[in-house]
């Protein structure tokens, strides 16, 4: 019997990967454990934004239902040099969207994924992210 495979799990995999090495460059002080926890976190946060952006009401659902506060979140992010970040406003799924768009987290691998993710929400789900075509 052949494995199915889950979208989702997929790109937060290979997202959480290139945050968990930005991670690693900006935040080696704290414990790895908690790297990895905030990694598989925030990827999933974007990949479910961005899905939702593509049409995934699913997506949607869930994110309309985690319990995440864009205050502390950006906060955090702030706090380990994230740039051009946008004030936390509105909904949390439009404001990761603008996360994903305009903030510079000084690793060029990260912020050409977080693009590549924006165009797979403006695309409609036309669009595969070119960190998931290295899979």
């Amino acid at each position: 019997m052949s494995e199915t495979k889950n979208p989702y799990a997929e790109m937060v995999e290979s997202l959480k990967e290139i945050i968990l090495k930005w991670l690693d460059r900006v935040a080696s002080d704290r414990p790895k454990e908690k790297r990895e926890r905030f990694a598989e976190g925030f990827a999933t946060l974007l990949i479910l934004s961005a899905e939702w952006g593509a049409g995934d009401a699913l997506a949607g659902w869930l994110l309309r239902h985690a319990r995440v506060d864009k205050k502390k979140l950006y906060e955090v992010l702030k706090s380990l040099g994230v740039k051009n970040l946008p004030e936390p406003r509105g909904v949390l799924y439009m404001w990761l969207w603008d996360v994903m768009e305009k903030a510079d987290f000084g690793d060029e691998e990260l912020n050409e994924a977080l693009r590549e993710l924006n165009g797979l929400s403006r695309s409609g789900g036309r669009y595969i992210p070119k960190f998931m075509k290295k899979k």
